[in-house]
């Protein structure tokens, strides 16, 4: 298990700081969910300005997978009802 770092309040109070003009301009965009290729949980959230291809780590499969932002332009997450498990089950019968 990684050791976890601490972080000094006055280095974590700079960061945000700088931070805050990001967090306004992102505020007013568009937020898409992307979920995960693999297990279909929400892996990363993408702004309308991201533009290429990036990779997300899922936490729940451990899978790296690589994304073109533009695939994900006019999509809309919605998150399954069921397990994935069971769904996947179904299909094979």
């Amino acid at each position: 298990m990684p050791k976890r770092i601490v972080l000094d309040r006055e280095y974590i109070a700079r960061v945000k700081k700088d931070n805050a003009p990001l967090m306004a301009a992102v505020a007013t965009m568009e937020q898409k969910k992307i979920p995960c290729k693999f297990c279909k949980l929400r892996t990363i959230d993408k702004y309308e300005d991201l533009q290429g291809h990036f990779s997300a780590f899922c936490n729940r499969c451990g899978q790296v997978a690589v994304y073109n932002a533009a695939d994900y332009r006019h999509y809309s997450y919605l998150p399954h009802t069921r397990p994935v498990a069971t769904m996947i089950a179904r299909t094979r019968v």
